[in-house]
């Protein structure tokens, strides 16, 4: 996870744009016209992808202002749901609210193991038995009535091969055999409002993802064309014909009816760039390590991992969560330094020890042999770390020392700590130190807003520290208005 996050954050800050332009062609009701190109091949590449705009403009001119548009081809197709979510489907879907890993995964196990709402949490099932699917069908519509699903769609209640098997270990995830009667009854075995309204978004995720197992097949219209004269410029797109199970659940916006073919299509130049790369997110780190002929880790073993190294609280704070959004801590990054080009690392080399774990298990390979590997990863990494030390000072900005001057000494608790002299551009008064070293709160104007206070017991990239902190749900200065800044030293 370390390595694959600092590799992407590596290439975001390497990134280098180059525009190019090119010929494409477009009907009058916007459908796109263009050449297929294989990222490998070169060659064409340098065909298509013009350096400036003046040479894409030649080309231009080879071709007729207006051509005639052929179909080839319009093929209806059923799509079957394969809806159903896991940990870190839901991990990653529900994130832009806020809420950590490690919200999801302790509120899921609540509402599994003491009130029966959801199935077994870690379950690496992709599907489920005949039983379990009856008992989906059985209390499908209270489930529905709850989660705001129209009774009406759910009308698939055969079961659909590749969904349905004979048995499963615990079956994929899915509403529990205690349905509750309101979603307020997720709310209560929770204190604070945020996981209660985890609670409800997990489980109304979960309900709905089961749900539209239950629903008709997505039926679409795939259409295919190309240039009458210019045969290389294609196109392609779908019309959606019955959404069916994808108005019970479906991510994003429902696909949209669009215009037919038009009769012409005109030439245009078409501006692009190499794409930027994309910031990690929980969603791109999950889907890229099940990228690779076998997944690394199950998804409920891959959501715990990242529960661990993401939380603030934890030893091992390497990953910091803003929603989505993914990037590593201090010593996340001297860790992904420090294991580059090492095996332990490497996809490939988890890959194929998990290949192994299996043989074991078919009794194709012994422990030992296994265990003998081992030995193999510490004489290849050992002296590849030795050698990524020197990077550490080069790429990894050490904290600055304190200077005992900025600091003053006050009490919490009745125990000495120190503190900065200011916060933000407020300097403290001997009146105001005083008020916070006897445990009380003061208030004092900043950037013409009214700031109360007092000194609390904070936590920083897995350190804890005492420093002032600001009600700031009280009316007066936003949080972004200050700036503040830790680091390691001070924690």
């Amino acid at each position: 996870m370390l390595s694959v996050i600092f590799q992407r954050l590596n290439a975001i800050k390497n990134y280098v744009k180059r525009p190019y332009y090119e010929v494409r062609f477009q009907d009058q009701h916007k459908h796109i016209f263009a050449r297929k190109i294989d990222k490998n091949n070169d060659e064409l590449i340098k065909k298509v992808h013009h350096e400036n705009e003046a040479m894409a403009k030649q080309e231009q001119q080879q071709y007729q202002s207006s051509v005639g548009i052929t179909i080839d081809g319009q093929k209806t197709v059923y799509q079957a749901p394969h809806t159903f979510t896991d940990l870190t489907k839901i991990d990653a879907i529900l994130s832009h609210k806020g809420y950590t890993s490690k919200i999801i995964q302790d509120t899921y196990q609540i509402l599994y193991q003491n009130y029966h709402y959801l199935s077994y949490p870690r379950s690496d099932d992709k599907t489920v038995t005949e039983a379990q699917f009856a008992e989906l069908v059985q209390n499908s519509k209270k489930i529905a009535s709850l989660v705001g699903v129209d009774l009406q769609l759910l009308t698939h209640l055969a079961p659909r091969k590749g969904l349905v098997e004979q048995s499963a270990t615990h079956g994929a995830n899915r509403p529990g055999s205690v349905v509750p009667n309101s979603l307020d009854d997720l709310r209560k075995p929770f204190n604070t409002k945020k996981q209660q309204d985890c609670a409800i978004d997990i489980y109304t995720l979960v309900a709905k993802a089961a749900l539209a197992i239950l629903g008709e097949d997505y039926e679409y219209q795939h259409i295919t064309a190309h240039l009458t004269d210019y045969p290389e410029f294609q196109c392609s797109f779908n019309q959606p014909v019955k959404y069916n199970y994808k108005q019970i659940y479906h991510r994003g916006k429902l696909p949209q009816v669009g215009a037919p073919l038009g009769q012409q299509a005109t030439s245009f130049i078409y501006s692009g760039a190499n794409s930027k790369p994309s910031w990690p997110t929980k969603e791109w780190l999950y889907n890229r390590l099940d990228s690779f002929k076998y997944s690394i880790g199950t998804p409920a073993t891959q959501q715990s991992t990242l529960t661990e190294i993401s939380d603030s609280n934890g030893k091992t704070y390497l990953v910091t969560q803003t929603k989505e959004k993914l990037n590593l801590t201090r010593q996340g990054l001297m860790a992904a330094i420090m294991a580059q080009g090492t095996y332990i690392a490497s996809p490939q080399i988890t890959v194929q020890l998990f290949q192994a774990m299996q043989a074991v298990g078919k009794f194709k390979m012994t422990p030992a042999q296994v265990l003998q590997t081992v030995d193999q990863v510490i004489k290849h990494d050992l002296p590849v770390m030795v050698k990524n030390v020197a990077l550490l000072k080069k790429l990894v900005k050490l904290p600055k020392k304190k200077d005992p001057n900025d600091y003053v000494l006050v009490h919490y608790k009745g125990k000495p700590v120190k503190i900065k002299k200011t916060w933000g551009e407020h300097t403290w008064t001997s009146e105001e130190l005083n008020t916070l070293d006897q445990g009380g709160k003061v208030t004092f104007q900043y950037k013409n807003h009214p700031i109360t206070g007092g000194l609390k017991l904070q936590t920083y990239q897995g350190h804890k520290f005492v420093a002032f902190k600001a009600d700031f749900k009280k009316k007066g200065v936003k949080n972004n208005d200050v700036k503040t800044s830790w680091n390691l030293s001070e924690s």
